[in-house]
């Protein structure tokens, strides 16, 4: 009652002046005891437990005194205070993904935020960026873990995914900022990652089902997907992912023709059609080629004079195929007079 009798005479101005100036020396001392004393969780927990406390104990005051205290109470917890809270351990936070620690960080840097002349959400971003950019360099820059490289990268890619989403509630900013340092980070070691993602994806489908589940599967490329936008090398990886692809569908090693499909899909959303020509057309090549030795095992003629002996043949568009160095074979009589029998089988089947 007696605020409210103030707040009506010119007496207002020097109570809330004498406010302010008491407000500020108590909160500058005990904000550096706490940022001291505590870890960086301890005291973000204690800047928001006091400005509720203090902002319920003036609710009483004029409006005007009211968004002042505010002001010097966001100052003095906060906004002095940046620097000091991100650099006690807001990394370790982010290792030990504590989203919500994180969340009140970044709820708490988004009132800063608001303060004239305050780039509290750019330092956030900033700090997110630095985090994500050495993450990176640990994982890429080691020649000697380079077989660890796409696996952790995976790992790194679905932890940013968490942070950006579940603990900065994906805030445009960070998630930009943080996806052109991976970017940038990943793409310093220029071809390795290309290479070493086709790789990954190799042992992928070779595996299929007998390792993963369905699930598992959706989800590893899925992210594959994602770590395969971050790389600018993408001709490096179509040669690798060409190159394997031949030998998992020559050699019989790809453990299912509708998992190479799914992956095939979404290289082509992704890069379009021109960049999955060739892989499409060695699926067409390779099922042609069964239908071709099919008509050559009903054959009689020409499957009965190879006895008991089992051919196999791929008939392959040159255009299509990784170009390989050819090499003179002297086959033995038996082999060469199964070529000769095929030969002369396709040709005759072909002349039109």
């Amino acid at each position: 009652r007696l605020l409210t009798m103030f707040a009506s005479t010119k007496m207002n101005t020097s109570l809330e002046q004498s406010i302010l100036i008491a407000t500020t020396d108590y909160f500058r001392v005990k904000s550096l005891e706490n940022l001291q004393d505590n870890d960086i969780v301890t005291y973000l927990r204690y800047v928001e437990r006091q400005m509720s406390l203090e902002l319920g104990r003036i609710s009483s005051l004029h409006s005007s005194t009211r968004r002042a205290l505010s002001v010097v109470l966001e100052k003095n917890l906060l906004v002095n205070h940046l620097s000091s809270i991100l650099a006690k351990g807001f990394d370790q936070l982010c290792d030990e993904t504590r989203i919500e620690d994180l969340k009140l960080l970044h709820r708490l840097f988004r009132v800063a935020d608001l303060h004239d002349g305050c780039e509290a959400c750019s330092m956030l971003r900033d700090s997110f960026g630095e985090y994500v950019r050495e993450k990176v360099d640990q994982i890429v820059s080691n020649p000697e873990r380079d077989d660890a490289m796409v696996p952790n990268l995976l790992d790194f890619v679905e932890k940013r995914k968490v942070l950006c989403e579940e603990a900065f509630g994906n805030d445009e900013a960070i998630a930009d900022f943080s996806k052109q340092a991976m970017e940038r980070q990943i793409n310093k070691r220029q071809n390795k990652p290309a290479e070493y993602v086709a790789k990954h994806i190799d042992q992928i489908l070779k595996a299929g089902n007998k390792k993963y589940s369905e699930d598992e599967l959706t989800s590893t490329l899925d992210k594959l997907i994602v770590l395969f936008r971050c790389i600018q090398g993408k001709d490096i990886f179509e040669a690798f992912y060409e190159r394997d692809l031949a030998k998992r569908l020559l050699f019989d090693r790809s453990a299912s023709l509708d998992l190479e499909n799914n992956m095939i899909s979404r290289l082509k959303v992704e890069c379009g059609a021109s960049f999955t020509r060739k892989l499409e057309g060695m699926f067409k090549d390779v099922d042609l080629s069964a239908d071709i030795m099919h008509s050559f095992r009903e054959n009689r003629r020409s499957a009965g004079a190879l006895g008991d002996i089992e051919l196999k043949v791929n008939v392959l568009t040159t255009s299509f195929w990784p170009s390989m160095a050819k090499e003179e074979l002297k086959l033995p009589r038996e082999l060469n007079y199964c070529q000769e029998t095929f030969t002369t089988f396709y040709l005759e089947s072909h002349k039109s």
